[in-house]
């Protein structure tokens, strides 16, 4: 899984296995350890199987909880991604949050520009593109 956030927004990219993953009922997990530290970073997990889909912080992880029914919508071969919104107030301290946050899982595609030679990234499972997708990207 790809993990992308910002103070807006926070986006995860799912390969073909772990959307399997997902529709046995298993949860999907991310960890970033800082210079290999048992204690010190962050996990990102999707869990399925919850009565509705919501985004949950519990110290340093980030709990997608999954719906049966967004689950569902996210396996149809022609969804690319599922989308929810959220008021950042329900995120902050009071008074602080302002606007909508945005949390996402998409279908990892193939990239439609080569990498970068330099960023030695490891080649990953993608699903096949579906038709004009790159006209739109």
């Amino acid at each position: 899984m790809k993990v992308r956030w910002n103070q807006s927004s926070f986006r995860l990219l799912i390969t073909p296995s772990e959307l399997g993953a997902l529709e046995q009922g298993d949860p999907v997990r991310e960890e970033f350890r800082f210079l290999g530290s048992p204690t010190e970073g962050w996990t990102t997990v999707i869990q399925p199987g919850s009565l509705g889909t919501s985004l949950v912080q519990r110290g340093c992880a980030m709990l997608l909880l999954l719906s049966d029914a967004d689950r569902l919508r996210l396996s149809a071969p022609d969804t690319e991604g599922i989308y929810f919104e959220a008021n950042q107030a329900d995120f902050t301290e009071p008074g602080s949050g302002q606007g909508v946050f945005r949390y996402y899982i998409e279908k990892d595609f193939p990239c439609i520009h080569p990498r970068a030679g330099d960023a030695m990234e490891e080649p990953t499972e993608t699903f096949l593109t579906p038709p004009h997708f790159s006209e739109r990207k």
